[in-house]
């Protein structure tokens, strides 16, 4: 797995598999834009950690939040890394409970339409007919696309990628994705705080709400590791 962080934390890295051989990170930057120059290395890199006689059957790039698909697409398509890392199909996941409004983000409808797969998650959060009502929306946006987790349960790798291999009209998509593709997260910028002793952690999260609900509007995401008072490892946010 190559974790891509716009930011200098590599925290997802560590939630996925902390410092393991079969994970890198890509951060400091967005694979679409600012470390765009540095994927073939990181893919390289990722490939080169697997020991003999281990093999891997597929590396997955998970790319930032803030990622357009288009120039990461056309990256992969190019011969140095076409040959070597063939694509096998762009999977964008959909969050149930907060899909409705992800979609109103320029990138994240550029992912939906970009996608051989839209994997729905979280299905068993919300009401069956705003499950309904989503994969209803995601179908008229991206029609090629097969819809995986619509029973509301957590679909296995296999069935994601099975409906990656089988997707139609790749080519086209990736072309609209292309076409469509913009700068449209320029004004996005990570900051990294670091904390140098544990905090206490209900006080910590009634301040962090707090900041939110002043200035949420300028705020897209915030997460982090944590050193909590009373805990043994760190308290994820």
């Amino acid at each position: 797995v190559l974790v891509n962080e716009p930011g200098d934390a590599a925290i997802d890295a560590h939630l996925v598999g902390g410092l393991a051989a079969s994970t890198r990170t890509l951060a400091g930057g967005c694979a679409c834009c600012s470390a765009r120059r540095d994927l073939p290395a990181a893919l390289e890199a990722l490939a080169g950690s697997v020991r003999a006689p281990v093999r891997f059957e597929r590396l997955v790039v998970e790319l930032a939040g803030l990622a357009h698909p288009a120039p990461v697409l056309e990256r992969l398509a190019e011969p140095e890394l076409r040959e070597r890392f063939p694509l096998h199909g762009l999977a964008t996941v959909v969050d149930a409970t907060t899909g409705a409004r992800a979609l109103e983000n320029p990138e994240a409808r550029s992912r939906v339409a970009a996608a051989d797969v839209l994997v729905l998650t979280k299905g068993d959060l919300v009401a069956a007919s705003q499950l309904a009502t989503l994969a209803g929306r995601l179908a008229r946006m991206n029609p090629h696309a097969q819809i995986v987790g619509l029973d509301a349960r957590s679909p296995g790798a296999g069935e994601v990628w099975a409906a990656a291999r089988s997707a139609s009209g790749r080519e086209l998509r990736h072309l609209e994705a292309s076409v469509s593709a913009g700068s449209g997260h320029e004004g996005v910028r990570a900051h990294t705080l670091p904390i140098d002793s544990p905090v206490e952690l209900s006080g910590f999260c009634m301040r962090l709400a707090a900041f939110l609900l002043e200035q949420g509007e300028r705020v897209l995401r915030v997460k982090g590791l944590v050193a909590a008072e009373g805990r043994r490892g760190p308290a994820v946010i």
